[in-house]
């Protein structure tokens, strides 16, 4: 597994994003939840994490633009949205 950004998300849950496997989750009591391409992510290919001050979790990919992850689902956004790059690194 590749990582390429660690961040907490509003719940202080430890938030892992990989270059091939998606977002991993784990928990303060060590439970691991995994999120891929399977059940909701647009792609397993993610460059980047940031939580915002609302406490949404922004995930960067690389070519498949950026993802908003909300209270329950994920938000998409792409050249369609005005981003310049599907890819995100920063």
């Amino acid at each position: 597994m590749n990582v390429t950004s660690i961040t907490t998300d509003r719940d202080k849950n430890t938030v892992i994003a990989t270059s091939n496997n998606g977002l991993y989750f784990i928990s303060q009591h060590n439970i691991i939840t995994h999120i891929s391409k399977d059940n909701g992510l647009e792609t397993n290919n993610l460059s980047k994490l940031l939580k915002d001050k609302s406490g949404n979790l922004w995930i960067g990919t690389n070519g498949y633009g950026l993802s908003k992850l909300g209270n329950i689902a994920f938000t998409y956004f792409d050249g369609i949205d005005g981003l310049n790059s599907a890819s995100i690194f920063s």
